[in-house]
């Protein structure tokens, strides 16, 4: 049964392998915005220090799945991905939360997470799991701290959201997870405001405090937020 037709399920099962891809960015492709980041596989090192170098990667973890945009881009290249996120409703292959990932230790050849982390609950427990679960790469994108206005904006549109990072607090989150960070990319993400209201059910007075926090943030009807994206290598 193939990751893309499974039906949620409490603990995960790894589909069926699918051809590889000959090249794979796993950065490319949690970022769309920057297509010029799709490069050749990494190499991959082997116990005892040897490395391998035209090993790519196949097999991805998608955390906190949400619509399933970055799996659905993964699946493209050809990369066998397992979804998960802890809301039914978004139709994961396994509903779980990212502190809590049922996957045995380095399940996955990469494991991402875009734009969820800011509503986990216990990141240092998170990170550590991402962390154990992948066997060579962590990619981590996210939005950067922007001031308090803008922290109580998010809460105010959600109230599931929990806090936006600094750098320097994304960079130590990926560190004591025991990971190495690799690159380090700094990112505008525009999107059309109203869409971004609907989407939690924000409207009226509610939407209107959003907007006049979010202030010149919001202009000719679409918002820009600062992003993050650190990919990472697993320690050996």
């Amino acid at each position: 049964m193939s990751a893309a037709t499974s039906s949620a399920v409490s603990v995960g099962v790894v589909p069926t392998r699918i051809p590889r891809a000959s090249r794979a960015s796993f950065f490319a492709c949690a970022v769309p915005a920057e297509p010029e980041m799709i490069a050749p596989a990494w190499p991959i090192v082997l116990p005892g220090g040897a490395v391998k170098p035209a090993m790519y990667a196949t097999t991805a973890l998608d955390v906190a799945t949400g619509g399933g945009h970055v799996a659905r881009r993964l699946r493209e290249a050809g990369i066998e991905v397992v979804t998960c996120d802890p809301a039914p409703g978004m139709h994961p292959d396994v509903i779980c939360r990212a502190e809590s990932l049922p996957f045995a230790d380095e399940a996955f050849d990469v494991v991402v997470c875009r734009t969820a982390a800011h509503h986990f609950a216990d990141l240092e427990l998170a990170f550590r799991e991402l962390a154990r679960v992948s066997r060579d790469r962590v990619l981590v994108v996210d939005t950067l701290f922007m001031g308090t206005d803008v922290e109580e904006a998010e809460r105010l549109r959600d109230p599931s959201h929990v806090r936006n990072r600094t750098e320097a607090e994304w960079r130590s989150l990926v560190e004591e997870a025991g990971l190495a960070i690799d690159e380090v990319r700094f990112l505008q993400s525009t999107f059309d405001f109203e869409a971004w209201l609907a989407r939690t059910g924000c409207e009226g007075d509610e939407a209107a405090d959003v907007a006049g926090l979010l202030g010149e943030r919001v202009a000719d009807g679409r918002l820009t937020l600062d992003k993050l994206a650190i990919r990472a290598t697993k320690g050996v």
